[in-house]
């Protein structure tokens, strides 16, 4: 997933070399995971494993889709279960994947996430998403390099705070099509 390109962000903001490219890259990065997070992609997010020492069993909070043979890319777990993981066996609330490390009831909170490999990039090159993204990591920026979190519009009337939960729903109409509608939910 890269929507944003660093440079493009300095040049849309006007900011050139005024800040270090960290700061920037954590808004970037920040916008990026907000709108990754509504877009459908055949994922499920795993709260549990169980490890016996050849395998791990991710139980998931929702059915997933996934086929025996499935490469997945696993995140927001740890370091020894992130990264490329084949699916050796599945159930309908769970899958398996070859680990030796042995534990059981290994709870995560926030959960992980399990994404088909080969989705991983697939919004990229989605001019709508794109947009939707800088218009977010603009956002985001603003409010954090202006006082107070609000921008003052030409005449100096301040404009109401942008980080609201209203933050997505300027972004809906070019998120439409992409949204995945379990998002809705909880």
């Amino acid at each position: 997933m890269a929507y944003i390109d660093i440079d493009e962000f300095k040049s849309l903001m006007g900011i050139g070399n005024l800040y270090p490219d960290e700061q920037l890259q954590q808004v970037i990065d920040a916008a990026e995971n907000l709108i990754d997070g509504i877009l459908t992609y055949n994922r499920s997010f795993v709260q549990t494993l169980d490890c016996d020492g050849t395998s791990a069993k991710a139980f998931c909070n929702t059915p997933h889709s996934f086929n025996v043979g499935d490469s997945l890319t696993i995140t927001g777990l740890n370091a020894t279960f992130n990264g490329t993981q084949t699916v050796t066996e599945i159930g309908r609330w769970w899958f398996k994947f070859a680990n030796t490390h042995t534990a059981a009831d290994i709870v995560f909170k926030p959960a992980g996430q399990a994404l088909l490999a080969t989705q991983s990039g697939m919004y990229d090159d989605e001019a709508p998403v794109r947009e939707a993204a800088l218009a977010i990591a603009m956002d985001i920026w603003g409010a954090r390099s202006a006082p107070s979190g609000m921008i003052q519009a030409v005449d100096f009337q301040p404009t109401p705070y942008k980080l609201g939960r209203a933050l997505l729903n300027r972004v809906h109409g070019l998120l439409a099509p992409y949204i995945d509608a379990a998002s809705f939910v909880g």
